[in-house]
Order: structure tokens, then C-alpha cells, then sequence
């Protein structure tokens, strides 16, 4: 089949990290799986479509593994991929991937050969030396969909930079170079590297089962334990193998998040267990770059944990990895990606001096986040992407669990000849550590830019629903440095419904450490009385560094929302009720999955509800379940009937957090009563999958079907095709509302706070209504509070009159109170400005002024108070 559409249908699979690969639910039988191989060449990434569309195995660069239905063979094959049923699983024997020079070596039957590649079936339990770079152990068990990775944004980096060179080419520096990784990356040292090679490979053998193994085992250990700031554990997976060795550097912020480097150091000699295996390129040269990368790492002082592991029984079939992974996996530990370093040392002569990050079994966006930090901080070490043709690595154990992960290696086409025997010696193998200490810099690179360096801690909560629409709406950030650098800044950035994004800066408070500053009312800003308005945050210390809220790797992935209103509701539910409220929900062919209680996290879904505790989903995930939708299942959920006489501009607004195929494939749809008012898209080649990866507020406008009437029903729809089943619909937090306009303060200003120091002014609107057009006002103000008021005429002001204001009267023929006083416009409206001046005065911080207005002649109508406070 050609394979031309492949490429750009895969485009948008992979940069959506779609959700979940799923068996089948209770009351679903599950149809027989057969094997199945997938012929390359296989894009960058492919495990990202292949872990969704049958039970994925590995990618071994010629072609995948797997075992699909004949409904998920036909599922490939529609979405582009050549794939190639082989029939059942061969019954009592094991698979094995060789390069097809090491194939016949393996004897067994073959079974597929492509891409340099052969498949073949060996007897169950023959011992088969499976290694990274000439054959590997097929896993019969089926991985997990990709947890999605999201690029760290460091100090003046782009959050969204892209990179535009060819799989051969170096990369534009996208990302900014932080000082304090810098000077990590300038120790990276030669000759340490060196010297941990040549030690690991003076050991007769490192294989796994020997007793040498366990030599190098404390040898490393007592390297670790000597480095401070680490603490050094060993962890037994297998008897018949030595340990693997972990080095943990704990976070200071998020101990919680766990970053996995590894190499393994273990060897063998394809020839037999009795011969030579210094292994000095396979890999003493990866795990000399690791414990570089330890003793570099240990020196500072990170947000997130670093987790170094150096793996045994890699060339068994990559044992110790699958050990560890699954066991953070079970645990529910939050790896926010691994990076692997297997074989860095070796240069053919003539060869191009580069890093060749490998593609199969990695994850492009963090392989792509590699080569841009190489950039940024190896500038002379060019990146290199592509295949590796049979085989995998540690890193393979991390991706069939989700993990996102990354493979450091030192070429794809010509990597040492001297793999597996006795002659993988420092020399004519590992014979380039100029190579390994800049692979080993990349490293170290990335490595420190993923734990984060320590620098700030923001808080700040977040603002809620108002039905004030002439604001301002008041902002509280409390912005701490963790370093001996000060916070010089934080600034909101903030877009009123779909409009500009547009920025504003917070100021220092009295308060240690508090940031304070408001966003405009929406009236003011955008001559409306209702809106939803979103926001993020951020913060930067005096070295440049920088911190976002909603925390996220990329700031532009979260913000902050809340919407300005009066919300009057028909109906409105959050499912928390010990019943289902007259919510009704039915299958309509194959299954219906449709629960209520708390979600669990399962196949991409969350894993708690948008508020409170339970939602309506479609497979929440729990015991017996998997969180996913089926295949070829049409199911509907349905609220009870509602009665909207009288109620007008009807929206439904809910929170959503929906995984589901494109629209040519899998439809999931809302209706009210029986017409459709919204549905996934489809597109061209079905690509454009709707993920949501966290909790998103929905707004549809359903008046014109669900306005004034006596009964309408809100049904949520899902239907899906043979394959590639996601999780479905998570829906929380429903109402059918209208917003109706807010309120809006007879006096509004438009900020909450002044500089003492820098000056500053407050525009004041004001609105006493048509009745008192062209009548005079008079704004006061008063520097001693609001209450209980100060009686003018047949009303009472409310400030307080005081002898340093007066009420505002010793701003008279000042520029200080512009506008302060004159007529009402035809609609009863008036402005005025206060202008403060830059004053140096410790008596100012802190204080607060008080405005109100009333008429004149006579004094009988009186606004409220508005307060704006002076900051340092």
C-alpha cells in the first residue's frame, strides 16, 4: 500500500497524544486477536498511533508488532498503514526482532522480514541474548497510550517555538540557554567519562547473571555514595540478575514529579557466557555519561526529583527497565518523561562528529525538545533523528507504560562493530570521548532543564464568577523566591471573551511577598455587561527567571476563567445527588457505559471531577472497566425533561473533558430534544481527534431550540466504528442558563491599587441614572474609611469626612481631581480622573482612598464607595 498519506496523517495523530488503546467492558465479548506486524517505514512516533489502534507490542524500526482484530486490521490499513496479519500467536514460542544478519544465528521459524529487520519464532525459554542493537524479545503484552509531553518554557524560550531542520540537519536554538544549566553543562567532564568506561570495562564480563556483574555493581554504588546529595538504593527484580542501582536527587518544590534517567550496565558476548564482555562502547560508555550526569546534577538545587537508574538484564530483553517501570507505573508515580543513554563513545572514521536521538519507541515532541536544548547549550553538536533498524532499549520499557521517552546514541547507521564481543574495548570501540562528553552535555542539558531549576513559588486564587460588571476585579498573587534572587515582577495576562490577549502588571503589596493589581470590568473594557474572562500569570525574578500559573510546562496550555454575569438557570446539576436525578441513559447497540460517580484517571480521562466528586462518563474506569469506549457501540445519556416557559437566551454550559476519534470514524454529539447542536469534527483523512486534556468550560447557545418551552431534554451521544476507542465523554457541572446582565455600580474605578512611589491615576466613571441628567456632581473622597457615613442634605455620603481630604474639597482648582465636579449627561453620567503623583512617603503604603459621589443643589442622590489602596 503506498504510504504517501501516512506522513501527514500521522502529523496530526501524533501532536494530539491520543488517548487509549482499550479492551473490552463488561458485557462486550472481545473478538480473537491475532498477530500482526505493521511494515515501515514507520514515521517518527508511530508507537503514538499504534498503542490506540490494536494491542501494540514494540516498534522495531523495519516494522511494529502487535496483535489486532480483523475490525483493527482494517482499521490500520484504512488509516494508511501496511499492516499484515500473520495469524495466531505462535503457541509455545517466543518472538524475537534480529537485524537480519543475526537472524540465522537465532534458528526458530522467521516469520516476517522487512526493513533490515526479521521477526522470528525461537522456542519458549531458549535463552535468546536480546540486546538493543541486534535482537530483542518481543513483550506479549500491550502497551499503554502515550502520557502527552509538554515542553518546558525557560527564561525568554518560546512556549510554542517549533523547529524546522531535516532528519540530517542541526537545529535553530529555540530555546533560551539558563545560566545555572549552562554552568552544569561546562563540567561535564572528558576525562571522567573516560576513566568510568575504562573501569567498567576492565571487568572480564558484566553479564547479568555473573558474579562480576555484582563487582560492577559496587563499584558504581560506592561512586554513588560518595557523590553528596544522593541517595543511593539497589533494586532486586530477578535473583538469577544483578540489582539495578538508583541515585535519587529529591525536588525541593515537587518531590512528587519524577524524572528517569538511565543506562544499563550490564554486557554480553553474543558468542557465549564464558567469553570476554568488557562492553566498554555497550554501554560503560552510557553509564559513564550517567554517573557524570549524577555527580553534575547533584550540585543543584531542583524543582522536580531526578531519578538516576543504571539497569541490569538489558541484554535479556531489557529486564531490569521493564522491572522499573512497571513498577512506577503501578505505584501511579508521575514520571514526566525518561531520557536513555545506551552506546555514546564510538566514531567511524570519517563519520560526521553528531547526536543521532532514535525515533522508534521515543516520543517526537520530548525527541524534539532534545535537540532543541542540544542547540541552545552544544551549539556545536549538530542532532540527527531517525530509525534504529531492529532492536530497542531501556527506554522501550518507560514508552509501552506511557511514559514519554527519549534514546541518546551514537549513530543510527554505522554504531561500534565491535558490539557483543570481546573486542568492545576502550580503543577500537569505544574510541571517541570528545563524542561522549558532548552527547553526555545534551544530556545533562536536558536532563536539568526537565527537573527545573529552583527559582519561584506562585499562589494565588483564582477568581470566581461576579455579577459585577463594572469591576475592577481584584488580583492577589503571592510570589516567593527560592533563590537569593529577589521577584522583580508579575504580570497578568488576560482576554475579555474571544478578544486580544492583552497584559497587565501587578504591583508589590504592604503584605511580604503578596502581588496585587485587577483586571478591568468588562463594561469598561468591552462595552458589555456580561463576558467570560481567562487569565494566566507570571512572574520573574531579577536573573530572569521565570514562573506560570495555571502551572504548566507551556503557559499557553492553561489559564484561569471566570465568567461576569447574572446566571439565571432553568436547570442546573453537578451529579453529586445519591441519585441520578432523572437522568437516563441507553444503548443502542453493543453497550452502554454510561456511569456516574468519580472518574479514576483511566484511558486519559480525569481522574477527579471538575467540582465535588462525581461526573457522568463514559466508563469511569473503575474495577472491572478500563475508562474506554468500545468498539461499534452507539449508547445516549439524557437529562430529565425541563421546563423553560418563560426562560429566554438559553445556553447549556457544562465542563468537558472528551477523548474521542474523528468524526468520519466515532461521533460524539450533543442534542437537544432531537436535533443535533454540536458534534466532533471530521476531517480529511480523519486526523483531527478532539482530546481534551484537562477540564475545559463549554458554552452553546441553544435558544433558538430550547427557549420557552414545555419540555426540553439535553442528550449527550457517543457512537463509535470498529476501532481506535478513546475515553469517551466526561461531562460535570451542567446548567441551562441564561446570563443575564450583571450589575454595574452607580461609581466604578478602574484599578484597586496606586503606587506610592511611582504615582498613578484612577479613571472614575459614574452613573446616576437619566432622571438626574444634567444635574451637578461632585466626587469626594476620604482617607479614613467608608462608615458609617457622613450626612449631606437628605442622603448620606458614604465616607467619612475627615481633616486631611475634607471630603474631597481640598482638591478643588487642583490638577491632582480632574473632572471632579460638573454636570450629569443626558444619560446621568459623569467621569472623573485622580491623578497621584510620584510621593516618597512612608505614610502612603498601605493607605487606602475612598471615592463616592452625590448631586448638588440639592445634595438628595449618593453613589456607593469605591476603595482603590496605595502599594509601595
Amino acid at each position: 500500500m503506498p504510504m504517501l498519506p501516512l506522513r501527514a496523517l500521522c502529523a496530526g495523530l501524533f501532536c494530539a497524544f491520543l488517548l487509549a488503546w482499550s479492551p473490552a467492558g463488561p458485557g462486550e465479548s472481545a473478538p480473537a486477536r491475532g498477530l500482526v506486524v505493521v511494515r515501515g517505514p514507520l514515521p517518527a512516533g508511530s508507537a503514538a498511533v499504534l498503542t490506540r489502534a490494536m494491542a501494540f507490542h514494540g516498534e522495531y524500526g523495519g516494522f511494529a508488532v502487535g496483535q489486532a482484530t480483523a475490525a483493527e486490521v482494517g482499521k490500520l490499513r484504512q488509516l494508511g498503514f501496511d499492516a499484515v496479519a500473520l495469524g495466531p500467536w505462535p503457541a509455545g514460542r517466543q518472538l524475537v526482532v534480529a537485524r537480519a544478519g543475526h537472524a540465522p544465528g537465532l534458528g526458530g521459524e522467521t516469520l516476517f522480514a522487512a526493513g533490515g529487520a526479521v521477526l522470528v519464532a525461537v522456542p519458549e525459554g531458549e535463552a535468546v541474548h536480546a540486546s538493543c542493537h541486534a535482537a530483542t524479545v518481543v513483550q506479549p503484552s500491550a502497551w499503554k497510550p502515550a502520557r502527552p509531553f509538554m515542553r518546558p518554557t525557560a527564561a525568554g524560550a518560546s512556549a510554542s517555538a517549533g523547529i524546522a531542520a531535516g532528519e540530517g540537519g542541526g537545529t535553530q536554538a529555540v530555546v533560551a540557554a539558563d545560566p545555572r544549566v549552562a554552568a552544569l553543562v561546562t563540567q561535564v567532564s572528558q576525562a571522567n567519562i573516560l576513566a568510568t568506561t575504562t573501569q567498567l570495562a576492565s571487568y572480564f564480563t558484566r553479564l547479568s547473571s555473573s558474579a562480576q556483574v555484582l563487582v560492577a555493581k559496587n563499584w558504581l554504588v560506592a561512586q554513588l555514595q560518595a557523590i553528596p546529595g544522593l541517595t543511593v538504593t539497589t533494586s532486586t527484580f530477578n535473583g538469577s540478575y544483578g540489582p539495578n542501582i538508583i541515585a535519587t536527587k529529591t525536588g525541593s518544590v515537587h518531590p512528587e514529579r519524577v524524572l528517569v534517567l538511565g543506562a544499563h550496565y550490564d554486557s554480553v558476548n553474543q558468542d557465549g557466557s564464558a567469553l570476554a564482555a568488557p562492553g566498554a562502547d555497550d554501554n560503560a560508555s552510557g553509564s559513564a555519561g550517567l554517573l557524570e550526569t549524577a555527580r553534575l546534577l547533584a550540585q543543584g538545587d531542583f524543582e522536580n526529583t531526578v531519578r538516576c537508574v543504571w539497569y541490569c538484564g538489558e541484554e535479556q530483553g531489557l529486564i531490569g527497565s521493564t522491572a522499573d517501570a512497571q513498577a512506577l507505573d503501578a505505584a501511579g508515580t508521575q514520571v514526566i518523561a525518561m531520557l536513555n543513554m545506551d552506546m555514546i563513545a564510538y566514531r567511524k572514521a570519517g563519520d560526521p562528529h553528531d547526536l543521532d536521538l532514535v525515533t522508534n519507541s521515543t516520543d517526537p515532541t520530548l525527541t524534539q525538545f532534545c535537540r532543541d536544548v542540544t542547540a541552545a547549550y552544544v551549539p556545536t553538536l549538530p542532532t540527527v533523528t531517525g530509525v534504529l533498524t531492529a532492536g530497542s532499549s531501556d527506554h522501550a520499557s518507560y514508552s509501552a507504560v506511557g511514559i514519554p521517552s527519549a534514546f541518546y546514541f551514537e549513530d543510527l547507521s554505522d554504531e561500534t562493530p565491535f558490539i557483543h564481543t570481546a573486542n568492545d574495548t576502550v580503543g577500537p570501540s569505544a574510541n571517541d570521548f570528545v563524542l561522549a562528553r558532548d552527547i553526555t552535555r545534551s544530556f545533562v542539558a536536558a536532563a536539568a532543564t526537565l527537573a527545573g531549576p529552583v527559582d519561584l513559588a506562585l499562589a494565588h486564587a483564582p477568581l470566581a464568577d461576579t455579577t459585577n460588571a463594572g469591576g475592577p476585579y481584584p488580583l492577589a498573587v503571592t510570589a516567593t523566591s527560592l533563590t537569593a534572587s529577589p521577584v522583580a515582577s508579575v504580570t497578568a495576562f488576560y482576554r475579555i471573551g474571544t478578544g486580544a490577549e492583552q497584559s497587565t502588571a501587578l504591583m508589590k503589596s504592604t503584605s511580604p511577598g503578596l502581588w496585587v493589581g485587577s483586571l478591568p470590568g468588562v463594561l469598561a473594557a468591552a462595552g458589555t455587561t456580561t463576558g467570560d474572562i481567562s487569565y494566566r500569570l507570571l512572574a520573574t525574578d531579577g536573573a530572569g527567571h521565570q514562573q506560570w500559573l495555571p502551572e504548566g510546562f507551556e503557559p499557553s496550555t492553561k489559564s484561569y476563567h471566570f465568567t461576569v454575569g447574572n446566571l439565571v438557570a432553568a436547570f442546573a446539576d453537578g451529579f453529586e445527588g445519591p441519585g441520578d436525578n432523572g437522568w437516563t441513559h441507553m444503548q443502542v447497540q453493543s453497550q452502554d457505559d454510561w456511569q456516574r460517580g468519580a472518574p479514576v484517571g483511566q484511558s486519559g480521562d480525569p481522574s477527579a471531577a471538575a467540582q465535588g466528586t462525581a461526573v457522568w462518563a463514559n466508563d469511569l474506569g473503575n474495577s472491572g472497566w478500563n475508562g474506554a469506549y468500545g468498539s461499534s457501540v452507539e449508547n445516549w445519556l439524557e437529562s430529565p425533561a425541563i421546563n423553560t416557559l418563560g426562560k429566554t437566551g438559553l445556553h447549556l454550559r457544562f465542563q468537558r473533558w472528551l477523548s474521542v476519534e474523528d468524526g468520519t470514524f466515532d461521533q460524539a454529539s450533543i442534542a437537544i430534544n432531537t436535533t443535533t447542536v454540536w458534534q466532533n469534527p471530521s476531517t480529511p483523512g480523519g486526523v483531527a481527534h478532539t482530546i481534551d486534556h484537562d477540564w475545559t468550560q463549554q458554552d452553546l447557545d441553544v435558544s433558538a431550540l430550547a427557549d420557552n418551552k414545555a419540555s426540553v431534554k439535553v442528550r449527550f451521544k457517543l457512537k463509535s466504528d470498529g476501532g481506535l476507542e478513546f475515553g469517551g465523554w466526561t461531562v460535570d457541572d451542567l446548567k441551562l442558563a441564561s446570563l443575564q446582565p450583571g450589575t454595574v455600580p452607580r461609581l466604578t474605578a478602574s484599578v484597586v491599587h496606586l503606587s506610592a512611589t511611582g504615582g498613578g491615576t484612577v479613571s472614575l466613571a459614574l452613573d446616576a441614572g437619566p432622571a438626574f441628567a444634567g444635574r451637578t456632581y461632585l466626587v469626594a473622597l476620604s482617607a479614613t474609611g467608608t462608615a458609617p457615613g457622613t450626612p449631606l442634605g437628605s442622603v448620606v455620603v458614604p465616607l467619612v469626612f475627615d481633616s486631611a481630604t475634607q471630603l474631597g474639597f481640598g482638591f478643588i482648582n487642583t490638577p491632582a481631581f480632574q473632572n471632579f465636579a460638573g454636570p450629569l449627561s443626558a444619560q446621568g453620567k459623569g467621569t472623573a480622573t485622580f491623578t497621584s503623583p510620584p510621593i516618597v512617603s512612608a505614610l502612603l503604603p498601605g493607605l487606602d482612598l475612598h471615592f463616592a459621589a452625590f448631586t448638588l443643589g440639592p445634595i438628595d442622590w449618593a453613589s456607593n464607595a469605591v476603595t482603590v489602596q496605595y502599594e509601595p
